[in-house]
């Protein structure tokens, strides 16, 4: 599925089920690595924008997005502990990075 067709479900998600939508669309965003941050919450914002929703309402949208990424980084670290390393390089390969690149990026982080 092509990015601009992900991009699309989720701009629609939101427009039809605001909180929902925008729970749902931080938690696949952050679990699908391809979909940038910036395609959610500034849709969110706008969609919400044209709502007219109140600042009480936004902050609300704000918390469910958080809580919405949120769950999708546990659901991401949940599955590399499991999976471990060998299921993560042979990821790294479908998307030619090689482990040698990782360890390189992994030096940055200890």
């Amino acid at each position: 599925m092509p990015l601009e067709s992900i991009i699309e479900f989720i701009t629609a998600l939101i427009s039809d089920y605001l909180y929902l939508g925008v729970f749902l669309a931080a938690l696949i965003e952050t679990i699908i690595p391809p979909i940038p941050t910036m395609a959610v919450f500034p849709t969110a914002g706008f969609i919400a924008s044209q709502n007219g929703i109140t600042p009480y309402e936004l902050i609300l949208l704000g918390i469910v997005g958080g809580l919405g990424a949120s769950i999708g980084s546990t659901v991401i670290y949940l599955i590399a502990l499991k999976l471990g390393r060998t299921a993560l390089l042979r990821y790294l390969k479908h998307v030619k990075v090689s482990e040698k690149k990782l360890e390189r990026v992994e030096c940055w982080f200890q």
